[in-house]
């Protein structure tokens, strides 16, 4: 039986057969990660492939695109749209954060969500490791993935929590 290396040598050699099998073992790769490391909230930024147990962003939600790209990203695509309630289970429980950031950073109404979260969403994860505690992006990357969940999705309601009018 041909071994993964033979499969990536082929595929490399421009065999059309092999380079289709190496996107198909990817996505089905990519699905078991998200699949197994999903519980009731979405993966975060951790594992050994970064090259420290200790890493700036204390292995907690990264929300610069970190968790969007690694691991929500897939989720429609690969037939787990379901799974993306985990991300939402997280940040909207912290509105009242979001909305006191954009008071305190910008001096503005709306909202700014944190580059990194826990167990709240205060945007007050400073470090000189750490150089976009402010990093503005991620509001509207949860609302795109949002907006993609409730497309994909008839659910409305998540845990018994209604979020109307919030999503």
């Amino acid at each position: 039986a041909p071994t993964t290396e033979d499969l990536w040598a082929a595929a490399r050699a421009g065999d059309p057969a092999a380079r289709r099998r190496v996107v198909e073992v990817a996505y089905l790769s990519g699905r078991a990660a998200i699949i197994s490391s999903t519980g009731e909230l979405p993966p975060t930024l951790q594992g050994v492939w970064q090259g420290t147990w200790r890493p700036a962003w204390s292995a907690d939600y990264t929300l610069n695109g970190n968790v969007q790209n690694g691991a929500v990203a897939g989720m429609s695509p690969t037939g787990t749209p379901e799974l993306a309630r985990t991300l939402l289970e997280l940040v909207l429980p912290h509105l009242d954060d979001y909305r006191e950031n954009a008071r305190r950073v910008f001096g503005a109404e709306g909202m700014l969500l944190p580059a990194r979260m826990s167990t709240h969403g205060r945007a007050d994860h400073l470090s000189a490791d750490y150089p976009h505690p402010f990093w503005q992006g991620c509001g509207g990357w949860i609302l795109q993935i949002a907006t993609k969940h409730r497309a994909t999705t008839v659910v409305s309601i998540y845990g018994g929590k209604a979020y109307e009018g919030q999503i």
